[in-house]
Formats: structure tokens, C-alpha cells, sequence
């Protein structure tokens, strides 16, 4: 698992972890993120803490998941640069 920190949202459950810490709020009822309910329902920590399990995968610094998926950001970002002005005219 991501050692810095994770959030993860099922319905209007949203979980978050720094470190080894979890906070758990229940966004219908409080959309600001001010009442930490973990405490209250330590059962929807135990399925957050599964589905990170389940989604992390770690990547080595530098590894390309989908080439394609660089090669469009790339070809992307050098054509919205090319001919501009400073005025954002051709």
C-alpha cells in the first residue's frame, strides 16, 4: 500500500489514510469533512482498508503503464504550444 496516503469513496462513505491514521466521513451528512466517524464504524474501515489492497499496485519511478497514453500527452502538449503569440493568437 501507498505508504504517504490513500482516500477511498464507496457511496457516501469517503476514507482517508496518512500514514497509518484513518479517517472516515460520511459525505451526506457532512460534505465538508468535519466529524471523523471512523471510531463509530470501524466495519467500513475494514472494507476500505480491502478495496486500497485490492487497487494499489506500486510502479517503479520512470515505468510507463500505457505508452500510448504518453505518446497522446506528449503530442498533445507540444501542439497546443506550437505557433502561439503572446497574445494566445496563431
Amino acid at each position: 500500500m501507498n505508504e504517504k496516503g490513500c482516500a477511498v469513496r464507496i457511496n457516501d462513505w469517503k476514507d482517508l489514510r496518512a500514514i497509518d491514521q484513518w479517517e472516515l466521513y460520511d459525505l451526506s451528512k457532512d460534505l465538508g469533512k468535519e466529524h471523523d466517524v471512523a471510531a463509530q464504524h470501524p466495519e467500513i474501515i475494514v472494507k476500505m482498508q480491502e478495496v486500497e489492497r485490492q487497487a494499489y499496485t506500486p510502479m517503479r519511478p520512470g515505468e510507463i503503464v500505457d505508452p500510448a497514453i504518453l505518446t497522446k500527452d506528449r503530442t498533445s502538449n507540444s501542439a497546443g504550444r506550437r505557433g502561439k503569440t503572446e497574445e494566445g493568437i496563431e
